[in-house]
């Protein structure tokens, strides 16, 4: 299946590239990435990634999806690691990359400017499951508590992901994701001044790592204690710092022409071999582990599960050549993805996160229905998009951010 599915992605990018302009699509993209620091083909990548967070979180009450479905929907674990590898790419990528590269940052300024973009769609949905959950069971005490540690943004560093009211899936993700964002300035400093030998010095420890912190998992049974998986975690998110300063300095290059600090993509030839087909390696691979064994899965010795080496290290990798062949878009796969109109749908990649719950309470107290019903998957799709254009991006515009 997974070779089938990667031939179809190769075949359907031949026959666009033989019906449409390919330079003049090319340039576009190019000009689009260089004003605003982005990438169309990890826009895409991210809306994906957020439909498999929902087939995780609701295929359990779904019995009329097949085992291979359950298969593939129980590695929507492993997109937590991998948000917080894109992030810290993005993010390092930005600074290293903007017209501010050199000036140095206020540690909590440098957090609140990079969550106040999402927070408040954030706050809007916890107040509206409050309101649901409020509205089944009497609020207690420790329901307030519960939901005034996730209006501050540390319930997650806390407490287990649902672990009390308002039930808000995923807080824990953007808790950590918090945490990681104030660390995010003293590492870019050290990290962007960084030669290839030390580059690869960090990859390889964000891999050794994964084995103490897996064996860390096995005997004390920390895979629920909160503030040890704020740092096991952490390595994804730096990592993808690490990556974005390794890719400034092997796939792209310096504009000397420019007046501003500008960096363009190095001709195709020039790119190492890896980002040029590493989405393809990383599809291929993961395609055959999510339809083979389930990431929670038993090694044959010594019988513990195989889950915190898969989602804290173990397969940094495999997904940083995903990261990298998405950033260079010479990949066929990465080319597909930054078409219209596939890499528009990253405007919703957020907003069909965050009002996965809300939407799912609506959906049930008003048919009944649970789990991944039609219903529900095309009221979120309509949501994710009223919020999007109603919500997130007013206030993008509000802050002068880049619009998606």
């Amino acid at each position: 299946m997974a070779f089938l599915l990667i031939g179809g992605l190769w075949g359907i990018e031949f026959a666009l590239t033989k019906r449409l302009d390919e330079r003049i699509q090319e340039e576009s993209i190019q000009n689009d990435r260089r004003s605003k620091h982005t990438f169309a083909a990890m826009g895409f990548a991210r809306y994906l990634i957020s439909w498999h967070v929902v087939l995780y979180n609701f295929y359990p009450s779904t019995s009329s999806m097949s085992s291979t479905a359950a298969l593939f929907a129980s590695w929507g674990k492993l997109a937590a690691p991998v948000c917080f590898l894109f992030s810290g790419f993005l993010h390092s990528y930005s600074k290293a990359s903007g017209p501010r590269a050199e000036e140095p940052e206020d540690w909590l300024y440098g957090m609140l400017r990079r969550v106040r973009p999402w927070y408040p769609l954030y706050l809007l949905c916890l107040i509206v499951c409050a309101l649901q959950n409020a509205s089944i069971t009497p609020i207690t005490p420790v329901d307030a508590v519960n939901f005034l540690s996730s209006v501050l943004l540390f319930n997650g560093v806390i407490w287990p992901d649902g672990y009390g009211f308002p039930y808000l899936l995923g807080t824990w993700w953007l808790c950590l994701y918090t945490v990681y964002l104030f660390l995010f300035t003293p590492l870019q400093i050290a990290i962007s001044s960084c030669t290839n030998s030390e580059l690869w010095t960090l990859f390889t420890m964000g891999v050794v790592l994964s084995v103490p912190i897996a064996v860390f998992d096995w005997v004390f049974e920390f895979d629920e204690v909160t503030p040890w998986l704020t740092v096991s975690y952490w390595p994804n998110f730096v990592m993808g710092q690490a990556l974005a300063i390794w890719f400034l300095k092997n796939c792209m290059v310096k504009d000397k022409k420019s007046t501003e600090r500008r960096f363009t993509m190095r001709p195709m030839h020039e790119l190492p071999l890896t980002a040029r087909f590493g989405t393809t390696i990383c599809v291929l691979v993961l395609g055959v582990f999510f339809f083979t064994f389930p990431p929670d899965g038993k090694l044959p010795w010594p019988h513990v599960s195989i889950e915190p080496l898969v989602s804290r290290g173990m397969l940094l990798p495999l997904l940083s050549l995903f990261v990298v062949g998405l950033a260079c878009e010479v990949d066929p796969i990465a080319k597909l993805f930054a078409r219209a109109p596939l890499r528009w749908l990253e405007k919703f990649s957020f907003t069909n996160f965050i009002f996965q719950v809300p939407i799912h309470n609506l959906v049930k107290r008003l048919t009944g229905w649970e789990g991944l019903s039609w219903t529900f998957v095309g009221s979120l799709i309509c949501a994710s998009v009223v919020g999007h254009y109603l919500l997130e991006r007013p206030w993008r515009m509000y802050l002068e951010l880049r619009q998606k």
